[in-house]
């Protein structure tokens, strides 16, 4: 069965000219909102173990896809603050491998989204981390992992 979101999200792309939600160019050849430069960079992150120097005391262990600037900000920036609504998928594809790697083996896991206050949810257009984590959690399950 063909995936119809992807399908719209890549239609959307091809028919509204946008700029690339990574590093803001104009008629770049667009994929789920960035460029095809920009989704090399962000298919080459990987999540890694992180600690704030100094690390406060009892803080578990961290792990992150990359450091916070370049492609990655500005995509995150878009989805959250620009309303880019279709970088949920590829964002949460994303959010999907770091939790892989902090959860360590398949097993269960529950995601849970920080809620918005109301005034955030609309200045944000909407529950971006509600959005963002039913594509995680639908990335997991697809490999294997049991996620509520």
């Amino acid at each position: 069965m063909p995936d119809l979101g992807r399908l719209w999200a890549d239609l959307g792309d091809l028919v509204l000219p946008a700029e690339c939600a990574g590093c803001r160019r104009r008629g770049a050849t667009l994929r789920q909102g960035v460029c095809v430069d920009c989704a090399g960079v962000l298919r080459a992150l990987r999540p890694r173990p992180v600690r704030p120097t100094p690390a406060p005391p009892g803080l578990p262990p961290c792990v992150a896809l990359g450091p916070y600037d370049g492609v990655l900000r500005e995509a995150l920036l878009a989805y959250k603050e620009r309303g880019r609504h279709g970088l949920a998928r590829p964002l949460g594809a994303l959010l999907a491998e770091v939790v892989a790697v902090a959860v360590g083996p398949v097993r269960p896991v529950l995601l849970v989204g920080v809620p918005d206050t109301a005034a955030a949810a609309r200045a944000r257009y909407g529950d971006h981390l509600g959005r963002l984590t039913r594509h995680a959690a639908a990335r997991l399950r697809a490999a294997g992992w049991p996620v509520r």
